[in-house]
């Protein structure tokens, strides 16, 4: 099984504003088969630049369309 971490809107910018080691973080995630995968609209509207995140985010270029492809294939969607 795998986890997707979707964030758009506000996520993308509490994401990428924790005092967390993010870089490290998500490394040790994606290895346990967790996926994250951000906005496009969302990183514009906050003026994040796609160079700044770790490697191993993929960028979607609309996170609700993302969501509901993942739910179409089967995913079931759990807002924190």
């Amino acid at each position: 099984h795998h986890i997707y971490v979707v964030a758009n809107a506000d996520a993308v910018a509490g994401i990428m504003e924790t005092d967390l080691r993010l870089q490290e973080v998500i490394h040790v995630l994606r290895m346990q088969d967790v996926y994250f995968e951000f906005c496009r609209i969302a990183l514009q509207g906050h003026a994040i630049q796609e160079a700044d995140l770790p490697t191993e985010i993929k960028v979607v270029p609309n996170g609700i369309k993302r969501i509901v492809e993942l739910q179409m294939d089967g995913c079931a969607y759990i807002k924190p």
